[in-house]
C-alpha cells in the first residue's frame, strides 16, 4: 500500500512537471539567436531588459540572449548581432545611447552603433513607439561597451 501511494505520487509529480514544461514552451516566441549571443556582455544587457515595455508584458523565447514582448509578438529584441558599419541610415541618440533606426514593413529594426557586441530590436510601429521602446532600453543598452557613436550621416567618431 505505502509503495503504491509513493508511485501514485511519484506519477502525478511528474505528470504536473511534464505539463508545466509543455505549457510553458507553448508559449514562447521562436526567435533566432544573434551569431554573438554567448558573449557574456549580452547576459549583462539580458537582465536588464523590463518585464514589460511599450505597455507589452515580456515573454519567453527559444534562444540564448533574446526577448520578445506582446500577444502576439510586437517587439523582438537579440543581443550579439555584428556591430554594424558607419551608415547613411538615420541615427537617433536616446539617453546617450545612438540607434540605427531601419523603417521597414512590417517591421522597423532598430540597431545600437558603435557597441559590441550590438542589441537589435526589431519593432512594430503601428503597435509600438519607437521612442517609448528606446527609452525604455537605455539602461540595458548602456550595458553593451560603447566603442564610436553617432555624429552625421558620413562620419563617425571612435572612443578611446
Amino acid at each position: 500500500m505505502r509503495e503504491t501511494r509513493r508511485s501514485l505520487s511519484l506519477l502525478i509529480c511528474v505528470t504536473v512537471a511534464t505539463t508545466l514544461t509543455v505549457s510553458g514552451c507553448a508559449s514562447a516566441v521562436s526567435v533566432d539567436s544573434a551569431p554573438d549571443a554567448n558573449n557574456p556582455t549580452c547576459a549583462d544587457f539580458m537582465v536588464m531588459l523590463p518585464d514589460e515595455l511599450a505597455g507589452e508584458k515580456r515573454r519567453d523565447t527559444t534562444s540564448q540572449a533574446t526577448a520578445a514582448y506582446g500577444d502576439p509578438a510586437s517587439i523582438i529584441i537579440r543581443c550579439g548581432v555584428t556591430s554594424p558599419p558607419p551608415s547613411t541610415d538615420p541615427c537617433a541618440t536616446v539617453n546617450g545611447v545612438d540607434w540605427l533606426t531601419q523603417e521597414g514593413s512590417p517591421a522597423w529594426t532598430l540597431t545600437t552603433y558603435g557597441r559590441t557586441p550590438a542589441a537589435e530590436v526589431l519593432l512594430d510601429p503601428n503597435k509600438v513607439s519607437s521612442s517609448s521602446a528606446l527609452v525604455a532600453l537605455t539602461t540595458a543598452a548602456s550595458k553593451l561597451p560603447q566603442q564610436a557613436r553617432c555624429l552625421s550621416v558620413d562620419k563617425d567618431v571612435t572612443l578611446p
